[in-house]
């Protein structure tokens, strides 16, 4: 509605069906484009609907996806952004368990703490050399991961960032 000031980063989780959500138009701090919530300035990605498959591009101009944004998004495959974005939040594409492959910006500095978490189909990932850090569970029980290519850049690896279940 437009009097909606306040969006929780999971006011949406467990919407396994939910295709798109809109904002009025007249709501001065949110906006919707093609179903997706965004800050009114359209600078930061707060909830990609859960029920949303495919291919999806984080839009030129996000500088920051919230946390929990893509959370439990089990149909989203394929991710890219542009470089704008330079913060992801805390499990921001965590349980997308149908997640192969993402392309991440080359404004990113850090890798948020379960940003990845049980992406169980999530295969390679490239860490651009501006990363310095990476949080904890960033990559948690990504059981199909085979590749990643970590930076000179990287000063920080937390001791469970890698964590993988015992069997």
């Amino acid at each position: 509605p437009a009097a909606l000031g306040n969006l929780a980063s999971n006011a949406f989780n467990e919407c396994d069906t939910l295709l798109r959500i809109d904002v009025d138009d007249s709501n001065p701090y949110f906006c919707s484009v093609d179903g997706v919530v965004y800050s009114k300035d359209r600078t930061i990605l707060k909830v990609f609907p859960a029920g949303r498959g495919g291919d999806f591009t984080i839009p030129n101009g996000v500088t920051t996806v919230s946390n929990f944004a893509f959370y439990r998004c089990y149909q989203v495959e394929n991710i890219n952004m542009y470089n704008t974005v330079t913060s992801i939040g805390t499990a921001a594409f965590m349980d997308c368990t149908n997640l192969t492959s993402i392309t991440l910006s080359t404004g990113l500095t850090e890798l948020s703490d379960s940003m990845f978490s049980d992406c169980i189909n999530l295969k390679n990932i490239i860490i651009s050399n501006n990363v310095e850090s990476i949080g904890y569970y960033t990559f948690a029980r990504c059981t199909s991961l085979t590749s990643v290519t970590i930076p000179d850049s990287v000063v920080y690896i937390d001791a469970k960032a890698f964590y993988k279940s015992p069997d």
